[in-house]
């Protein structure tokens, strides 16, 4: 009698299945989002057991992707690169970079999820891939959801945060920058979080729209402890070094 197939694996093969009937379907695409597929169902079932599952996941898929990268000497590739599969850093864009950079995606692009669904059944025919994705999701051209879209997919890399601070009474002043070489990313700043000496925290949203730069946080918190650090996207879902 064989054994049970965990969810996993299951996702993955129906995945992969309902994939191979795009045929127009680049290699590096369906290997993608069958990973992705797997990712968010690994995801959305941790998360039911433990709340902070999610963001933990996301963290040892980032650190494998920079450990990977530093590996291969700071070579990194975009995800459509169509030479992706035939590189050295196959392995850290597939199972790394390309997951997070469409959870990602699947959160500051509305519709997105819906829209790959609706793209996928398209790519049937012939046409450029990622545009008829696009198109799938009603990305409006030169609209901030299109430079999102096709800079995460074509640049190699991803953004490098340096992220300076100081306590200015009942809140902090903080100051977000990229310097990675090359233009910033198009990033949207969510949330960030205080902790403080006695062990307390507090979490904060940024303004809405906030893509970096200097802006004043006031932390509301009930202790008189001293501030003693400052994170950035504590839920770790923007793919990025800090």
């Amino acid at each position: 009698m064989g054994r049970q197939p965990e969810g996993a694996s299951v996702a993955a093969v129906a995945a992969i299945a309902q994939l191979e009937r795009s045929t127009y379907l680049s290699l590096e695409i369906r290997s993608i989002l069958a990973a992705y597929t797997v990712y968010r169902f690994a995801a959305e079932a941790a998360s039911e057991k433990n709340g902070d599952a999610g963001a933990q996941l996301r963290e040892a898929l980032l650190r494998f992707y920079l450990y990977e990268t530093e590996r291969l000497g700071g070579i990194e590739y975009a995800i459509a690169d169509p030479e992706l599969l035939s590189s050295p850093g196959r392995e850290a864009v597939l199972l790394g970079k390309g997951l997070l950079v469409l959870d990602y995606l699947s959160r500051v692009i509305e519709g997105f999820d819906d829209g790959l669904g609706r793209g996928l059944g398209s790519l049937r025919h012939s046409g450029l891939p990622y545009d008829r994705l696009a198109a799938a999701m009603r990305i409006e051209s030169g609209s901030e959801e299109e430079r999102m879209f096709y800079d995460w997919l074509f640049r190699p890399g991803i953004p490098e945060l340096h992220v300076t601070w100081f306590d200015s009474g009942g809140g902090a002043w903080l100051d977000v920058r990229q310097v990675q070489p090359g233009p910033d990313f198009p990033v949207r700043f969510s949330d960030c979080a205080a902790l403080f000496r006695d062990g307390g925290s507090t979490t904060i949203d940024f303004p809405g729209g906030f893509d970096g730069g200097r802006v004043f946080l006031p932390f509301g918190y009930s202790g008189e402890s001293a501030m003693v650090e400052i994170v950035v996207d504590p839920g770790r879902t923007i793919p990025a070094r800090l």
